[in-house]
């Protein structure tokens, strides 16, 4: 976290080759806040993966929109390149589909418990669909 609150300074210093140590823990006047804020969203008090660099770095293009690659936008990107806007946001797209994924993996539960290979299949089918879009996105991901 001390990396990411502080990669503006580490990138002046490497820019201007000042010979400064980094600091290898976050200070207080920052830290506490953050602890206190990761406790009442229920958080770890990090900044993660998945919390930071995709899931809360995202805006949707147009608002009324649904979450599509084509209709996000990175808020804070860390490179600034092409691909890592890409990298980021198919993650973004993809977990937009979570939801789905999740209910038809439970529909296609319920059908088995039940016996009816008809839901099963229709299920099944569903599936199969939502896999394909996650593999079309994935080779959208650097274009």
């Amino acid at each position: 976290m001390a990396s990411y609150l502080f990669e503006k300074v580490n990138l002046t210093k490497v820019k201007l080759n000042l010979d400064i140590k980094p600091r290898d823990k976050v200070p207080e006047n920052i830290a506490k806040p953050l602890c206190i804020l990761a406790e009442k969203i229920n958080a770890k008090p990090w900044m993660d993966y998945y919390r930071c660099c995709v899931m809360n770095n995202f805006k949707r293009i147009d608002p009324t929109k649904e979450i599509s690659l084509l209709n996000l936008a990175l808020i804070r990107p860390i490179t600034g390149f092409k691909a890592e806007a890409g990298f980021f946001l198919t993650h973004v797209a993809i977990n937009g589909k979570s939801k789905q994924l999740i209910e038809t993996v439970e529909g296609i539960l319920d059908a088995v418990v039940i016996r009816d290979k008809v839901r099963a299949c229709r299920y099944f089918e569903t599936l199969l669909n939502l896999v394909g879009e996650q593999k079309s996105l994935l080779k959208e991901m650097y274009h």
